[in-house]
């Protein structure tokens, strides 16, 4: 609250002694890193002069939001006369590699978090409160002629869920032209 801090009891309460009266904000760090308060920070109270002010903080078990981005392989159905993919609809994915550096974002209902895929396309977002998030990966830097299977998905997560989810940059499908005969 302000510039001051203090530290719980073994029963979960706190005491803020001399605050001034009006609008106050309260931040939070939970420790352990595995529980969140279930409402967002900074928790906003009104302090009243010359009384004790209560508030109830409840506290919940995290979730985490873990993905991978890969670029993903066609196998070759080019007809080399025409230059034309002779089996669109039967494309089927040969092969796979991480794609490191692009941005992933989740946000949730007053909350905003990023972060990069590591060398092996991986990312993670941990310590989120229960709810609905919605999860997004940025197409800037991913191979040219690539796009995403889908740009964002929404979970809503429950108490201690730990979701994944899997983004595939895949090829544009683009008509090839021999050079010479």
């Amino acid at each position: 609250m302000g510039e001051k801090q203090c530290l719980t009891d073994r029963k979960g309460k706190f005491v803020f002694k001399n605050v001034q009266s009006g609008q106050q904000s309260v931040n939070m760090e939970i420790l352990p890193k595995q529980i969140v308060t279930t409402q967002s920070k900074p928790l906003e109270l009104i302090v009243e002069g010359g009384k004790n002010n209560s508030v109830l903080v409840d506290v919940t078990e995290c979730c985490t939001i873990s993905g991978d981005i890969v670029s993903c392989v066609y196998q070759d159905t080019v007809d080399l006369f025409t230059g034309i993919n002779s089996q669109t609809e039967n494309l089927k994915i040969v092969g796979s590699s991480p794609i490191r550096g692009i941005e992933c974002v989740v946000s949730g209902a007053d909350e905003v978090y990023s972060t990069f895929s590591d060398e092996k396309g991986r990312f993670l977002f941990s310590n989120l409160r229960p709810g609905i998030w919605k999860v997004s990966v940025l197409s800037y830097g991913l191979p040219d002629f690539h796009y995403l299977n889908y740009n964002d998905l929404v979970l809503d997560l429950k108490s201690q869920d730990h979701k994944k989810v899997h983004f595939k940059a895949l090829p544009v499908l683009r008509p090839v032209r021999p050079l010479s005969k």
